[in-house]
């Protein structure tokens, strides 16, 4: 991967016929291993799979492979499942409560309020009348009241929603903006 830069054309064989690697010369003596939270710079989220300082350091190999990934899948208008999931930790509202009461968790209501309060520190405003609400589900569920509140305004989950210039649907798919581009 070090060899490929920004501006170089990526493309990945199929059936590649070259020879693995030989891992002979490594040195296998490598002692104990920290855990990855002790390991971890405190400004990194412990939740973060690979530490942020770490990804800094080989984002430049990484991004022409996850551009070439994202840019495939904006010209074919097709997200790979795989992208489509994601791991929602809800937040407690205290350490020690009850973690099977659903009733103990921080609404997303609340998440919205404390960016609304961030947003005013630091001059800016969030106008409910524009916020717009995607529920994205991970598998066919039955329909559900996902509507929020926010400054006493009501913001209800639609199928769409447009930002800079991109429609997404609630299905990831860009078929909704690919076919309202092309018309």
């Amino acid at each position: 991967m070090s060899g490929a830069r920004a501006g170089e054309n990526t493309k990945f064989p199929k059936n590649s016929k070259k020879s693995k690697p030989e891992l002979s010369s490594v040195n296998q003596e490598v002692g104990p291993r920290p855990s990855r939270k002790t390991s971890c710079n405190p400004t990194t989220c412990p939740l973060d799979p690979i530490p942020s300082t770490m990804l800094q350091t080989i984002s430049p190999d990484l991004l022409p492979f996850i551009t070439t990934v994202i840019n495939g899948s904006l010209t074919s208008g097709h997200v790979p499942t795989a992208f489509k999931k994601a791991r929602v930790i809800p937040i407690l509202k205290k350490p020690a409560l009850d973690l099977s009461d659903i009733s103990n968790y921080r609404p997303i209501s609340a998440c919205l309020v404390d960016i609304s309060y961030w947003m005013t520190a630091h001059q800016l405003k969030l106008n409910p009348s524009k916020t717009e609400l995607l529920v994205i589900p991970g598998d066919p569920s039955p329909a559900q009241d996902l509507a929020l509140s926010l400054n006493n305004s009501k913001i209800s989950p639609s199928a769409t929603a447009r930002n800079i210039g991109v429609t997404m649907d609630n299905q990831l798919s860009f078929s909704y903006h690919v076919g309202h581009r092309l018309h």
